[in-house]
C-alpha cells in the first residue's frame, strides 16, 4: 500500500498465472483488492516483491529504488549590463529514498558570487503547489521539508510523490565586480538529508547534484586619433550610460547601469593611447556616442556614433552524475565528472582594439557650427555693415543733390 512508486503489474500465481492488474499510484500510495493466494508486485523502479495476501491480507511495500536526482539551471538571457536584474529559474527532479534511506529535507544552495547582489527568491514549487511562505536564502542555501515521522507507524512517509518536480526562481542585481578574464557564473546545487528508522535524522547526504549558468560578457572599445596618431585627452558620454574608471587614467569604464531614464550620464575620457573601453555591457546594445571635449587644438566630432559592443567571454561547466542501483535500491556504482571553468571567446583589451570604432579629430579653429550663436553674430554683424552702405549711399545722394540745385539758381 504505501510506495513511492508507480507499481505497474501483479500477477495472481496460484492457478491463474496470466491473471494481471495494474494501477498507477495517487501519490505516495497505491491499494490492490484481490483474493487470497500468492502474488508478484512488480514497480517501475524495478523492484519485485512477493506477498501472501492469505496470511498477510492488509500486506504493505515500501518503495527504496530511487529515480536519479537530476535538474538544470537557466537564466532567462545571455549578456546582461551592469546594474540589471538577472532572472534564474532552477529545476530539479527528486527521488524519495537516496541509498535505501527515506529523504526528509532537500538542501538547495546557490554560491551566489560578488557579482551577484540583492537576491531575492520569488517562488518555490512542488509538482506545480506553490512553498508558501516563500523561502529565503540564509547563508546562501535554503530547506525544502520531503517527508514527515509518523511515531505510530515508526516510519518516515514522504510528503511527495518520488520524482516530484521542484522549480525555484529566483533573481539578482549583477554589480560592477563582473568585469573582463572574471568568471561570471554561478553553481546551484541540491543535497538531500536522509532520514533513520528510529526518526532521527542525518547530516545531509554527502550526495550533491550541481548545475551551472553562465552570463556573457561584452564589451566595447573607442580609438581617438587625428588620422595618423593617437589623441589622449578627448572626453565622450554614451546617452544612458553611468560608469566608473576602473583606476584613474586607465581607459577602462565599468558599467554601473545602462538606461534611458539615466539622464546625466558620466564623462569618458580617453587614456594616453587616445582609447577607451566600456566594459558589462548587453550584447546587441547600440550605444549613442557623442563627444564632449576634443584634445586642445583640435575640432570636435559633430553630431553622435554608434558604438556596438563585442563578445569577450564565455565561461561554463558542466557536471554529469551517473549512479547504478541493484534490484534492492543498494547503490552498487556511480561516477562523476566534471568540467571546471570551460571558457570560449575570450578576447583581451588589446584584442578589442582590431573591431573599435576610431574617431578623428582634425586640428584647426573650430567653425560656428550652421544654427548656432556663432552665425547669428555674423548675421547681425552683415546686417549693421548692409545698413551703414545704405545710410552713407543716401546721404551722399542728398549732398550731391544740394550742389545740383544751386547751379541751376
Amino acid at each position: 500500500k504505501e510506495s513511492v512508486a508507480d507499481y505497474a503489474a501483479l500477477t495472481k500465481l496460484n492457478g491463474f498465472p496470466n491473471a494481471t492488474a495494474s494501477q498507477v499510484a495517487d501519490g505516495n500510495s497505491v491499494t490492490f483488492t484481490v483474493a487470497p493466494g500468492y502474488y508478484v508486485v512488480v514497480s517501475t523502479q524495478g523492484s519485485v516483491v512477493m506477498v501472501d495476501s492469505a496470511t498477510n491480507p492488509a500486506a504493505e511495500i515500501t518503495e527504496k529504488n530511487t529515480t536519479t536526482v537530476s535538474g538544470e539551471k537557466t537564466v532567462e538571457k545571455e549578456s546582461y549590463s551592469i546594474g540589471d536584474t538577472i532572472k534564474y529559474t532552477a529545476t530539479f527532479q527528486t527521488a524519495n529514498y537516496v541509498d535505501g534511506k527515506p529523504v526528509t529535507h532537500y538542501e538547495i544552495s546557490d554560491t551566489l558570487p560578488a557579482f551577484l547582489s540583492d537576491v531575492r527568491i520569488t517562488e518555490v514549487t512542488v509538482n506545480g503547489t506553490a512553498i508558501t511562505p516563500t523561502p529565503t536564502f540564509t547563508d546562501k542555501k535554503f530547506s525544502l521539508k520531503w517527508a514527515t515521522w509518523d511515531a505510530t507507524a515508526q516510519k518516515w512517509t514522504s510528503d511527495y510523490n518520488n520524482g516530484a518536480e521542484i522549480i525555484v526562481k529566483y533573481e539578482a542585481k549583477l554589480t560592477s565586480i563582473t568585469n573582463i578574464g572574471k568568471d561570471d557564473k554561478n553553481t546551484v546545487s541540491i543535497k538531500p538529508q536522509l532520514g533513520n528508522d528510529d526518526g532521527t535524522e542525518n547530516e545531509p547526504s554527502e550526495k550533491q547534484w550541481d548545475y551551472d549558468a553562465t552570463i556573457k560578457t561584452y564589451a566595447a572599445a573607442l580609438k581617438k586619433t587625428d588620422g595618423t596618431n593617437a589623441l589622449a585627452g578627448a572626453e565622450f558620454q554614451v546617452a544612458g550610460l553611468v560608469a566608473h574608471e576602473k583606476e584613474a587614467g586607465s581607459g577602462i569604464w565599468i558599467v554601473d547601469s545602462y538606461a534611458t531614464t539615466n539622464e546625466n550620464p558620466t564623462t569618458l575620457k580617453t587614456d594616453a593611447d587616445g582609447k577607451l573601453y566600456i566594459v558589462g555591457i548587453a550584447s546587441g546594445t547600440e550605444m549613442e556616442v557623442t563627444e564632449t571635449k576634443a584634445p586642445d587644438g583640435y575640432n570636435k566630432l559633430e553630431g553622435t556614433t554608434n558604438l556596438t559592443p563585442q563578445l569577450v567571454e564565455t565561461t561554463s561547466s558542466k557536471t554529469t552524475t551517473w549512479e547504478k542501483y541493484d534490484a534492492k535500491g543498494n547503490l552498487i556504482d556511480s561516477k562523476t565528472t566534471t568540467t571546471e571553468g570551460y571558457t570560449q571567446n575570450v578576447k583581451s583589451l588589446a584584442e578589442l582594439d582590431a573591431n573599435a570604432i576610431t574617431i578623428v579629430n582634425n586640428k584647426g579653429t573650430e567653425l560656428p557650427s550652421t544654427g548656432g550663436m556663432g552665425t547669428t553674430i555674423l548675421y547681425i554683424v552683415g546686417g549693421i555693415m548692409v545698413l551703414v552702405a545704405v545710410v552713407f549711399l543716401i546721404t551722399k545722394r542728398r549732398v550731391k543733390s544740394g550742389r545740383g540745385g544751386d547751379d541751376l539758381m
